[in-house]
């Protein structure tokens, strides 16, 4: 952002920049809107949106709220794992402040 004015390049320059990196290319169509999500989320937060790790411990706060989150939302039981214990589709939308739910009977 720095080098661009303070602000984000266009999103076409952003495309042009990313479509050739090998590691990026199997996800080019969920970059635009990644993009756009973070475009948004950087206007209305400021640049801590950005930020890979919260203030908090999401694990611990779920677990110290379990018994709550069972009674409330009337489950027999629940479970709370690291994203690193999921399959590819958990792996790819669990993000810090948006945790998965897997819902089994």
């Amino acid at each position: 952002m720095a080098t661009n004015n303070g602000s984000f390049p266009d999103n076409r320059d952003i495309v042009k920049a990313m479509k050739d990196i090998p590691e990026v290319q199997k996800y080019m169509k969920k970059l635009m809107p990644f993009v756009q999500n973070y475009k948004s989320k950087v206007e209305k937060q400021g640049i801590g949106a950005l930020d890979t790790t919260l203030s908090f411990d999401e694990i611990k706060v779920l677990n110290e709220n379990i018994e709550y989150l069972t009674k409330s939302l009337g489950l027999c039981s629940i479970e709370v794992k690291s994203a690193v214990e999921g399959d590819g589709k958990i792996k790819d939308e669990c993000l810090p402040g948006k945790p998965y739910s897997v819902f089994k009977c």
